[in-house]
């Protein structure tokens, strides 16, 4: 007998003879193929789990590349090209498939790692004020390396500006994100941000502004003086903290996350805290150092956040390892942050002995 799955993988063989079991059920899907032997017949129709052992195919990075330069946001009307490394154990046959969405429209691409897309703005004078389609727009690019994955890698998203509208000066908006409404973002005002580049009176730092919850506007070109370093700080927030290469981007969002916060402190016991998410952080004793490299045994304040990267972050796109010349993508499977202090504010440093478990 033969079953085709539904698109969510399931299926039923129904109205077997008792005489046939011992029954073994082959699953097999482009080449892939896992056996389970059932030896008698189930009281009641329950569910089997056939799942194939072979790593799939992941996605680790993608980059986007225009006019020959690596870019973090591009430039209407001149093809970009999307590149994706992919992290392929298992040798299994890759199908590639690219999907580019922008004003509405969808391109797509079937020629392998690498897909080039062209995206257009609409004509027309721009107005002032932040997020003005006119000035700015944002590209989402979905990738599937292989027929294998059920889903695609997190979705690219790259900003489309025209850069000539923004000689001289950079703004953007700070926002707060939350792992419990991943899909939305709250306003981030009050926050402090800061720019440090290459030019001259670096860093500028500036407060943002109640306009769209965190707006804020910094006198430098955000494309010349790189590289760049933005920070972004809240109380009791973990801090957007990001290097950009090339430019910032511009009428972006930066977001800073809730923190837990617990008050402790410390005894002859191993102080063990738990975040929501499930994370453990473990300190034991004379594991904190205090700014002069000595143990501090007093109480403790610790910051804490955790979150599950693959579903959806507020961070940028492609983070990366790099090990001298040699740059490769991170796909994180888990993420932690943690701010640590005494009771007088110092910053705190955990020891070897502290452990994080994700």
């Amino acid at each position: 007998m033969e079953v085709v799955p539904d698109r969510n993988g399931r299926w039923a063989l129904s109205n077997l003879p008792a005489g046939s079991f011992p029954i073994t059920l082959t699953g097999s899907y482009h080449g892939l193929e896992i056996q389970s032997k059932i030896d008698t017949a189930p009281a009641t129709l329950a569910p089997i789990s056939l799942q194939f052992t072979e790593p799939l195919p992941k996605t680790q990075r993608i980059t986007a590349w225009q006019n020959g330069v690596e870019v973090m946001e591009v430039q209407p009307g001149i093809p970009v090209t999307f590149q994706a490394e992919i992290d392929n154990p298992g040798q299994l046959q890759l199908e590639p498939r690219w999907i580019a969405e922008f004003n509405g429209q969808r391109q797509l691409s079937s020629k392998g790692t690498t897909a080039t897309f062209t995206f257009d703005q609409a004509d027309g004078p721009s107005d002032d004020g932040p997020g003005d389609p006119l000035d700015s727009g944002l590209a989402r690019v979905h990738f599937l390396p292989s027929s294998y994955a059920a889903v695609d890698f997190i979705p690219f998203d790259i900003a489309i500006v025209n850069w000539t509208r923004f000689r001289g000066c950079w703004s953007g908006v700070a926002a707060t994100w939350n792992s419990g409404s991943p899909n939305v973002t709250g306003p981030g005002h009050p926050a402090v941000v800061t720019l440090s580049h290459s030019g001259v009176a670096s860093p500028d730092i500036v407060n943002t502004t109640p306009t769209a919850g965190g707006y804020f506007e910094i006198n430098t070109d955000p494309v010349s003086r790189a590289p760049y370093l933005v920070r972004v700080e809240k109380p009791d927030h973990m801090r957007f903290l990001w290097p950009f290469e090339f430019q910032v981007p511009k009428e972006a969002q930066f977001c800073v996350v809730p923190a837990s916060v617990v008050a402790l402190s410390q005894s002859a016991s191993p102080l063990v805290i738990t975040h929501p998410s499930g994370t453990i952080l473990t300190l034991p004793p004379n594991s904190l150092l205090d700014p002069s490299n000595v143990p501090w045994t007093g109480n403790i304040v610790v910051r804490m956040v955790s979150f599950d990267p693959r579903l959806t972050n507020p961070l940028p796109p492609n983070p990366e390892m790099r090990v001298g010349a040699n740059r490769c993508g991170i796909a994180p499977y888990g993420a932690a942050w943690i701010d640590i202090r005494s009771d007088t504010n110092a910053p705190l440093t955990p020891t070897a002995a502290a452990t994080l478990n994700i």
